[in-house]
């Protein structure tokens, strides 16, 4: 992808769909591997240009792009940056399925703002109505609600209501297994946040399997200052400090 990048940049075709798209889809990649500084200019510059070049204001890759930089700014901690992109509605036909996605898509964005901004009354709710959109759409069991089961399993553990957190993160764990795929970047993070909630409920072997199972995936699937190796590492610490 970066080499494709490169090769429209070298033919001045940054200011093409295929451009926007190409630059777009190389920040998520580099996302899921943990780096979330570089996304953000590339996710900036995506949504900047694609803005200025978009024939009629509800271009279809457009509220893709908000929502993409609207995660990054998250990820990097801007909140109200982030909060000014992913209140904006998703406009257009209700019954449009593509654009359902991305009412869903940015519902559990808000669930998420709004649990790292402490507000987990409101995250639960926005949850909820994610889960609800993508009901209208999926199976049960499709990524999707993986996602959100996610989402609501990492608010209950803030809440420290541990045991729902668990329950949740597990279900999270395993539709993400089955469709995703058990080394799935997506599935190691879940799987590694529903060990630390079983080691905070004094599961510990079962977070110890859980810990050793990701490990080996780790350095091929995320950057090494990637937040997931980060804490690979404290909680391997932290069970290795229960054995003694």
């Amino acid at each position: 992808m970066q080499q494709n990048v490169g090769y429209m940049r070298e033919n001045h075709q940054e200011k093409t769909p295929m451009y926007f798209i190409g630059l777009n889809n190389l920040a998520s990649l580099l996302e899921q591997a943990g780096d979330t500084t570089k996304p953000l200019a590339m996710f900036t510059e995506v949504l900047r240009d694609a803005e200025s070049a978009a024939t009629t204001a509800d271009d279809p890759r457009l509220p893709t792009y908000r929502q993409n930089l609207g995660r990054s700014l998250m990820l990097n901690g801007r909140l109200d940056a982030a909060r000014a992109l992913l209140a904006m509605e998703i406009e257009g036909n209700l019954d449009t399925v593509n654009l359902n996605i991305e009412r869903g898509r940015r519902l559990t964005r808000l669930a998420e703002w709004m649990r790292r901004s402490g507000r987990y009354d409101e995250a639960l709710r926005y949850a909820e109505q994610a889960d609800a959109m993508f009901t209208s759409i999926y199976p049960n069991e499709h990524a999707r609600h993986g996602a959100v089961a996610r989402t609501r399993g990492l608010i209950l553990r803030d809440q420290h209501r541990l045991a729902e957190a668990q329950s949740e993160l597990q279900r999270a764990a395993d539709i993400l297994v089955r469709t995703a795929g058990k080394d799935a970047n997506t599935t190691i993070e879940t799987e590694l946040q529903l060990a630390d909630v079983l080691a905070e409920l004094g599961r510990v072997d079962e977070a110890r399997t859980l810990h050793e199972r990701v490990a080996p995936s780790l350095a091929d699937r995320f950057v090494e200052h990637s937040l997931v190796r980060e804490q690979h590492a404290a909680l391997g610490k932290r069970l290795a400090s229960s054995n003694s």
